[in-house]
This record gives structure tokens, C-alpha cells and sequence, in this order.
């Protein structure tokens, strides 16, 4: 057993923990191994203050500072354990300042990024994979947790149902630290194709998914840590830096940046509004949703559909009405008020 094992066992399982405190240790402790490997480190308990400098800058790479905050701290939570039972004499991680909370504009992907990652995909397993951060939003655990089978009632196991019937990615089980609400993600079609890619497999589909995408039973991913590397492997192929929450703010960001409302991205992304306005009163409805996921990147990347032009009311683009015989000046307010109704900023001669 190893000392992080025995860490969750004796402290986290032993009490009276709340589910989410569990949930978010074992989510840093994949996190710290993924690092060591990675730096090719040795256990928990051989690790020295250099090497945990490393860690915390590792971690204020990876993750906004308020995380890499969380993470750090549970880090020395271990490391406290491990001192109290004299696995180490010397705790790395004291002397190390706490990851200062700062405020920092979101790292996003350029357009040029995506079709270099797109580019970079040579099977439908790589474009599924990318799709699904791409046109959903969804977080690395929650594309990690995509399912062919909707979960069981009381299943606390985050799992991302594929619904095709209904044309929606179904989130569930996500209450923990790491996970949003409860949600349903309109599929995109690009993302549809590739799934209804396996719901009617023929035999044409690559012999090296088979180990790796089952076929009807309960989850796609049969080993889930191939979305990590498949996704480690389009970063380095197409030269982009960054990891799979970058994917996440972009989405977000072009969202804002074309007009949905913030309460809709909210809704699709898992987040939770800032206040009793977007929590109780504000509405949104599927066809809103829809309309979000697949205008995404519309016309910008390969495969997506550019957008329609926004109809004129009368086909004229005066909304109808007859502006014959108004002075230019009113024409032109005329004009401005139609362009302003329609989110659109009046050209003015």
C-alpha cells in the first residue's frame, strides 16, 4: 500500500468526511502522481523541498492560483501525516509559501490552435476525444466519465450519459468538488457523428480502438486515461501548449464573445450562478442550449457550419417597414434601432 493510500484510509475514510473532501484529495493525489511520473520523481516519502518547489510550480502552470492553492494544501496535509507517523523526519513542504491568490486573465486557445489539434487527429478516436472538450465544455473528468448507460438511481460516480435518442450528453453525479451540477449538453453534430460512429459499428473501425472504446456496455472509455493521452499527444503534435481547462475557458469565452447569455454558458458548462437572479428567477430552455452548442465556432473550424446571415424582417433589412419618404437622418436612426434590436452595431456612413 502506498503512503498515499494509507493517507486516505486512515484520515479521509476514517472520519466523518463529507464526500466532496475525499472526492477532492483523490483528485490532487492523480494530480501529484501524474507530476511525478511525468518528472520522473521517486515515491511520496523520498521527495525532498526541491523537489516540492517543483510540484507548486508545476501546479501554478497547470491551474488558476486559487486551485493550485487547494492542491498544495492538501498536499501538506499528507505530508503532516506522514510526519506525525514517522514515515519521514522532515516535512518538504514546510518553508514553501502558500501559491498566492491572485487575479489573472484566463489562458484561451486561439482559433489557428483548434485546427492545428483538428489537423493533428488521424482517427475517429482523436476527433471523438477532442470534440468532446471542443463542443461541450466539459471538464477532463466528466469526458473521462462519457457512458453509453444513463447511472443508476443514488449513484454518487460522476457519469456523462450519451443520450442520442435525445440528442444530449446527460451529467450526473457531479456534486463533488470537481464536478458542477447536475446538467444536459446538447451533443454537437460533429460530436454525434463520431458517437453513432460506434452504435453502428460495422467492422470498419480501427482495430486499435477496440481495446479502448467498448461497444454498448456501461462506458465508451474502457481505459479512461487514453482522453489524457490522446489529448497530451494533439497538444505536442500540433505545438500548442496549455491542458484541457484552456479548452474549457475558450469555450466560454467565444460564448461570451458572440452574445449568449451568461446563464445559458453557465447551464452547459456546470457552473453555478453568482446569485439569487440567475439561480431562482432567470430561465433558459433546450432550444437556447442547442442553439449555443451548435453555433459554436460556427464557420471557424473545419466542419462546423458558418453562421446564416440574420434574416431581414421584410427581406429588405428595414424590418418591414416602409422608409420612404423619412429625411436621411431618420432613415438612419430608423436603421440603428433595427440593428440594435438585433444585437448588431449600425454601420454609420
Amino acid at each position: 500500500m502506498s503512503v498515499i493510500d494509507a493517507y486516505i484510509r486512515d484520515v479521509l475514510k476514517g472520519g466523518q468526511r463529507r464526500p466532496g473532501t475525499l472526492e477532492s484529495a483523490e483528485n490532487t493525489f492523480r494530480h501529484f502522481d501524474r507530476w511525478r511520473a511525468e518528472a520522473d520523481k521517486g515515491a511520496p516519502e523520498t521527495l525532498t523541498r526541491a523537489d516540492m518547489r517543483e510540484w507548486k510550480a508545476w501546479l501554478l502552470e497547470q491551474f488558476h492560483t486559487n486551485t493550485a492553492r487547494k492542491h498544495w494544501v492538501r498536499t501538506g496535509a499528507l505530508y503532516r501525516y506522514l510526519l506525525a507517523e514517522e514515515v519521514i523526519e522532515k516535512n518538504p513542504t514546510i518553508g514553501i509559501e502558500l501559491p498566492i491568490l491572485t487575479k489573472k486573465a484566463p489562458r484561451t486557445y486561439a482559433m489557428q490552435d483548434f485546427r492545428r489539434m483538428l489537423k493533428a487527429c488521424t482517427s475517429s478516436l482523436d476527433r471523438l476525444i477532442f470534440f468532446a472538450f471542443v463542443f461541450t465544455g466539459m471538464r477532463e473528468g466528466e469526458v473521462m466519465a462519457l457512458a453509453w448507460k444513463p447511472a443508476p438511481d443514488h449513484d454518487r460516480e460522476t457519469r456523462s450519459f450519451v443520450d442520442l435518442e435525445h440528442g444530449y450528453i446527460v451529467i450526473t453525479g457531479g456534486k463533488g468538488a470537481r464536478g458542477g451540477k447536475d446538467r444536459n449538453i446538447p451533443i454537437h453534430p460533429l460530436l454525434e457523428k463520431e458517437l453513432r460512429l460506434y452504435l453502428s459499428y460495422d467492422g470498419a473501425i480501427e482495430e486499435k480502438w477496440i481495446p479502448l472504446v467498448t461497444y454498448k456496455e456501461e462506458w465508451l472509455f474502457s481505459d479512461r486515461q487514453v482522453v489524457r493521452r490522446t489529448m497530451r499527444r494533439l497538444f505536442k503534435e500540433s505545438s500548442t501548449p496549455g491542458a484541457e481547462q484552456q479548452i474549457r475557458k475558450t469555450v466560454l469565452t467565444w460564448m461570451d464573445r458572440h452574445g449568449v447569455r451568461p446563464v445559458v454558458a453557465k447551464g452547459i458548462v456546470g457552473h453555478t450562478g453568482d446569485g439569487v437572479t440567475e439561480n431562482h428567477y432567470l430561465a433558459t430552455d433546450d432550444a437556447e442550449k442547442k442553439e449555443a452548442i451548435r453555433g459554436l465556432f460556427a464557420g471557424e473550424l473545419e466542419g462546423t457550419e458558418a453562421p446564416a446571415p440574420a434574416p431581414a424582417l421584410n427581406g429588405n433589412g428595414n424590418g418591414g417597414l416602409n422608409l420612404s419618404g423619412l429625411t436621411t437622418e431618420q432613415t438612419s436612426a430608423v436603421e440603428s434601432m433595427i440593428a440594435a434590436f438585433r444585437g448588431k452595431e449600425a454601420v454609420t456612413a
